[in-house]
């Protein structure tokens, strides 16, 4: 699946369904940073959904919780 982010409107979403297995596989801290920068640096984005599919495992629930961490430390909602 490709890495890249395209973000069409003001709202969007992203779907992350794992990197090495899907459904399964952790992304990296480095990953969700890459993910997030981008995302913070959009001026006309007012909201965005991020869906972790990666959750035959825990690997999705550890990613969102990281991820929010980092939202809420850069002070995004």
């Amino acid at each position: 699946m490709p890495d890249e982010l395209v973000i069409p409107s003001e709202i969007s979403y992203i779907r992350l369904h794992g990197k090495k297995k899907l459904f399964f596989s952790l992304y990296s801290t480095v990953y969700l940073r890459k993910l997030v920068r981008p995302i913070s640096k959009e001026k006309d984005l007012s909201e965005v959904w991020i869906y972790f599919n990666n959750t035959a495992s825990t690997a999705g629930i550890l990613n969102a919780v990281e991820l929010r961490d980092m939202v809420q430390r850069k002070g995004m909602k």
